[in-house]
């Protein structure tokens, strides 16, 4: 009898999964349902529009909902997961949802739509998770008075190791939440973004072996983010050691016209240190190489130092000020560098040998000074 119940007991649990499976199927092969509740006094909450927009594309209007009573309900299929953001005219600032086919509940303040309350859907489900112990560590370590610390521009928090050492320890713990959630499902939406978000300051292997991943899945062939992701990695292939450098035309501090690849044939080695006049940690690493000055390069090698992104006035203004030594050029048309270069973060170092050969990419910053004896050996 006990046997019997038992497998009674697992033929109504077969048939209860079976069921939920379906349901969950039926809901995603109909698409998404958004059911919203934006609470507060404005007038704009009782009888308007909301609007759905793409993340990170300017004004790209995807759709509207009639907004009542603070209340709204989008509904639609996707073709491939996407990041939007929902806005209402006349409230600060929007709310960002990871959108797949499943049905997700919103609900919000009218004064701080960023930090609305977001359920369904399985990559909304991770970065709410990662929200949450986000918080959590930024509690623990103080951040947010690190950040204002951090703020004033006179500030080095590199000279001040407890500070250095919470920063490091924090951005430790939340690289560690990410890659948790991501080892749970590594081809999920929310992964995908994670790496488009990161593609430009991951390993290069690393990175690559992840787009592989997702170009092998075929789940996001329509996918914008993976597609911008497969750019980013062919650019840096480009840039990888062994490979040419593009070339770039320059103008000294003089006006005259040169090409980066004459001014690197004149050297055997050349360490290419990317900069802005703007950028206050690009000019303290600047002001920092006139420690490699001291080592006396020989005539062997070299330091180009090259303003990208930069207003010529104002580059000119800063190296006439600033006990700069090594300013030599800047880029003749704005963001030439950057594109080719590929110039995510400032500065950015390359050595490159006299025949344009790239020899290091991405030469962390922490270890560009120390090490910078062993380039010109």
């Amino acid at each position: 009898m006990i046997l019997f119940l038992i497998k009674k007991y697992r033929e109504a649990f077969g048939v209860l999964l079976i069921a939920i499976t379906l349901v969950s199927c039926s809901v995603r092969e109909k698409g998404y349902t958004i059911t919203g509740q934006i609470n507060g006094d404005e007038e704009v909450l009782q009888n308007s529009r909301i609007y759905m927009r793409l993340a990170n594309a300017r004004n790209v209007i995807y759709d509207s909902a009639e907004l009542k009573n603070g209340k709204f309900i989008f509904k639609g299929q996707l073709t491939t997961p996407e990041k939007y953001l929902l806005s209402v005219k006349g409230l600060p600032h929007s709310i960002p949802i990871l959108l797949e086919n499943d049905r997700y509940t919103v609900e919000a303040e009218s004064k701080a739509l960023g930090n609305a309350s977001i359920k369904g859907g399985e990559s909304q489900q991770m970065h709410n998770s990662f929200m949450q112990k986000n918080k959590d560590i930024a509690k623990k370590y103080d951040l947010d008075r690190l950040m204002q610390y951090l703020s004033n521009e006179d500030t080095d928090y590199q000279k001040n190791p407890k500070v250095a050492e919470a920063i490091e320890k924090a951005n430790s713990e939340m690289r560690r939440v990410i890659d948790s959630l991501i080892a749970l499902n590594p081809l999920s939406f929310y992964s995908l973004l994670n790496l488009y978000e990161t593609v430009q300051v991951r390993e290069y292997e690393e990175a690559k072996g992840r787009t592989d991943e997702f170009e092998r899945s075929n789940l996001y062939n329509q996918s914008r983010y993976l597609k911008r992701v497969k750019e980013i990695i062919a650019k840096r292939e480009s840039l990888l050691p062994g490979k040419i450098a593009p070339d770039l035309q320059l103008l000294n501090s003089k006006g005259d016209t040169l090409q980066l690849g004459e001014i690197l044939s004149r050297k055997e080695r050349s360490l290419i240190i990317f900069w802005a006049s703007w950028n206050i940690e690009a000019l303290r690493f600047i002001e920092m190489c006139k420690e490699i000055e001291s080592l006396k390069l020989n005539d062997k090698a070299q330091i180009i130092t090259i303003a990208v992104n930069d207003n010529e006035e104002n580059w000119h203004k800063v190296i006439k000020e600033r006990p700069i030594k090594r300013a030599d050029f800047i880029e003749a048309s704005v963001n030439t560098a950057i594109e080719k270069f590929n110039i995510n973060v400032i500065p950015k170092l390359y050595l490159v040998d006299a025949s344009g050969t790239i020899l290091l990419s991405d030469i962390p910053l922490s270890s560009a000074l120390s090490n910078i004896d062993a380039y010109f050996k």
